[in-house]
């Protein structure tokens, strides 16, 4: 395909996140669950909202420094599966999906997207089987 100019659009970036508990952390040390899941846990402190822990740990999230210029939506995750698990449970796998903010599409090259985003920051990122770009409604 020839190069085309590209008319700038909004899009935003959905990560499609498969991990466990334990590499979800970046610093990859032993996890002490029972410290860690103390801070996300019901009432009863029988089980762990996994919501509350991705909102919670995403500055830990081992992916939080490489998608850190897409300004990603930790406080809206959706898909999560499992949705809660028992504070017994040890490391386990996690699924999730982070939306970006609205960003300005500026060019294209095979998978390597150049953006804007709304401070007007540029930045570049290649898209893989776990990161899609997706057109905004015009």
């Amino acid at each position: 395909m020839a190069d085309q100019l590209l008319i700038p659009f909004k899009a935003k970036f959905t990560l499609n996140v498969k991990t466990t508990i334990e590499k979800f952390f970046s610093d990859k040390k032993e996890i002490d669950y029972n410290t860690v899941f103390s801070k996300v846990t019901n009432k009863d402190n029988s089980t762990v909202d996994l919501k509350n822990f991705i909102i919670y740990y995403e500055l830990s999230f081992y992916l939080y420094s490489k998608y850190k210029n897409l300004n990603l939506k930790f406080h809206q995750v959706y898909d999560i599966s499992p949705k809660s698990v028992s504070v017994k449970d040890k490391d386990f796998e996690l699924s999730f999906k982070l939306d970006s903010f609205p960003v300005k599409v500026l060019q294209i090259v095979g998978s390597t997207i150049t953006f804007s985003n709304s401070a007007d920051k540029v930045s570049s990122i290649d898209l893989t089987d776990d990161l899609e770009l997706i057109e905004l409604a015009r």
